[in-house]
């Protein structure tokens, strides 16, 4: 039985496009969108088109990141740890090719830590991507250069 395809894929184009031009972009959907499996691979395609890139993504439970890296990696037909990868704790699936890495917000905040890279993040080197079922209520300076789809 063939699924139908999943909501996302209708608004990956104009992501795309709304990324290139604003630096964060807020992508409100319900749950089982395709914003944490679908959207990413989109953004990476797009990305290797300008150039190249790395994409990191945050999960709160390491069940989630290791299952959303799992359906990434199958929908291109890689294993998990090629294209697409995760970073949870005790358990790590990654490679020197890894565009995609799935991280739990722990990992994340001991990879901020550890890499004085990131302790000076600078706006042209920096696009950020927020997925979730809500958007802010507070106003932020940064809300008038926002990107809603």
């Amino acid at each position: 039985m063939q699924q139908p395809p999943l909501p996302a894929y209708e608004i990956a184009g104009r992501l795309n496009d709304a990324i290139s031009t604003h630096p964060t972009t807020i992508v409100t959907a319900p749950p089982g969108a395709g914003k944490s499996t679908v959207l990413p691979l989109t953004i990476l395609e797009s990305m290797k088109a300008k150039g190249g890139g790395k994409i990191i993504m945050l999960e709160p439970r390491r069940l989630a990141a290791i299952q959303i890296a799992a359906r990434m990696a199958a929908t291109i037909g890689e294993p998990v740890g090629k294209t697409v990868g995760y970073r949870v704790r005790f358990d790590t699936k990654v490679s020197e090719t890894t565009r995609i890495e799935v991280l739990t917000e722990g990992i994340m905040t001991r990879m901020l830590i550890d890499d004085p890279r990131w302790t000076e993040p600078t706006s042209s080197s920096s696009t950020s991507f927020t997925s979730g079922a809500s958007t802010p209520t507070r106003h932020s300076p940064l809300q008038d250069r926002r990107s809603r789809l």
